[in-house]
């Protein structure tokens, strides 16, 4: 008898700012990587195909930070490539510039960036390497050499630049060039 019952009265504080993302934006933005990987696996699957080539494509499942790579192709006439799909939303933000910070992460194994830790997974396995880009507001997907993106970051650069990529990268809706011919020519691994 003894209780009294509070008014549900809203209190006059105000609210919190939260600085982080919303978990279904998150959410959505793993669904995008996810959906741009299988874009990337079926693509792969079909050039083979299409090629005649013997091979098989295998899509590496989803681990948070230790993840070798996205997508390995083994082929004894295509060769032994890795490849790590990355989308980008806009790709004149930032003028123009992504900042490894921001489509890579840090392993908490060894803490090394995940770049360098595909390189080493690419060079011990004597396989190909390459990094896809898909560039949602130009709806293109292009493909350069892991070793370039590499380099840059042992040597310190924060950034690569969307026009280094389109200038050094194959766009993959390109049908007179050939990828074989690209990885074979400019993604090997090599140790520095």
């Amino acid at each position: 008898m003894g209780k009294s019952i509070k008014p549900r009265v809203p209190s006059a504080k105000t609210p919190e700012i939260k600085t982080r993302k919303p978990r279904a934006q998150v959410r959505r933005n793993r669904d995008i990587g996810k959906q741009f990987e299988g874009e990337m696996f079926v693509y792969f699957t079909e050039y083979l195909r299409k090629m005649k080539i013997q091979g098989l494509v295998y899509q590496m499942p989803q681990c948070k930070y230790d993840q070798p790579i996205d997508i390995i192709i083994d082929s004894n006439t295509f060769g032994y490539i890795g490849c790590e799909c990355k989308s980008v939303k806009n790709s004149l933000e930032n003028d123009g510039k992504l900042y490894f910070s921001q489509i890579g992460q840090i392993s908490l194994k060894n803490g090394l960036h995940q770049f360098i830790n595909q390189h080493r997974f690419l060079h011990d396995g004597s396989r190909f390497g390459l990094m896809a880009f898909k560039f949602r507001d130009m709806k293109k997907v292009i493909i350069v050499p892991h070793q370039m993106v590499y380099e840059k970051l042992v040597n310190g650069e924060l950034y690569i630049t969307t026009e280094e990529i389109i200038v050094n990268g194959f766009d993959i809706s390109d049908e007179r060039a050939s990828l074989k011919l690209f990885i074979r020519n400019k993604c090997k691994t090599v140790d520095e």
